[in-house]
């Protein structure tokens, strides 16, 4: 077990140095041609980073509750399973991302289809301006993968319940909740992060 999680790490260390060479290589080729395109991309390329950097920062937070794990000796609410990589529980945990080396749970799911949507989008633009259909191609399965969890989010399930056969009548509202609720934020600040910090500094003058 100990080799598979150096083997996984190790593989997460190659995928992100590849990825940060071909984002250099996308921002370079996005500043020389200026173009409208490329300040999409550009765009797409920096949120991507900025999720990925919040997947990473954010902390795990749990709530003390009456079920008691066997692995970590705690007491947790319902909902509250235990991560052999992470080594520790997570709430509403849905899977371990080994790309990320973190678990997806409620604390970052809107932060993880925020890195799936702006990585996705970025390859897919990339693919264009590098004339490249190996790009096109990682992006459009990434761009898939959204909308399988999209679906298994919408039945208000994780995909470990979802691959378990349990399944509930898929609802789009039960997605936006699921994204939406838990950082009580509205869909455009998804697409639009920055105008976060202005609608707390407006909240603080309001007060």
């Amino acid at each position: 077990m100990h080799k598979l999680f150096l083997l996984i790490r190790l593989l997460d260390y190659c995928l992100l140095i590849f990825f940060i060479c071909l984002y250099i290589l996308g921002i370079t080729r996005c500043l020389l041609q200026f173009t409208l395109m490329s300040l999409v991309t550009l765009y797409s390329i920096l949120l991507s980073f900025y999720y990925y950097l919040k997947i990473q920062i954010k902390k795990n937070s749990l709530e003390e509750g009456i079920n008691l794990c066997n692995k970590c000796k705690n007491f947790h609410t319902d909902k509250t399973t235990f991560c052999l990589f992470c080594n520790e529980c997570y709430y509403k945990r849905d899977h371990h991302c080994a790309l990320l080396g973190k678990c997806i749970n409620n604390n970052n799911y809107k932060d993880f289809f925020g890195l799936l949507f702006f990585l996705s989008s970025s390859l897919l633009f990339m693919s264009y301006l590098f004339s490249n259909i190996l790009l096109f191609l990682v992006g459009l399965s990434v761009l898939f993968y959204i909308c399988f969890i999209s679906y298994v989010w919408s039945h208000n399930l994780t995909i470990v319940e979802f691959l378990h056969g349990e399944r509930n009548i898929p609802k789009f509202n039960v997605l936006y909740k699921v994204l939406f609720d838990e950082s009580k934020e509205d869909i455009y600040i998804l697409f639009l992060p920055f105008m976060r910090m202005n609608i707390s500094l407006l909240k603080e003058i309001e007060q």
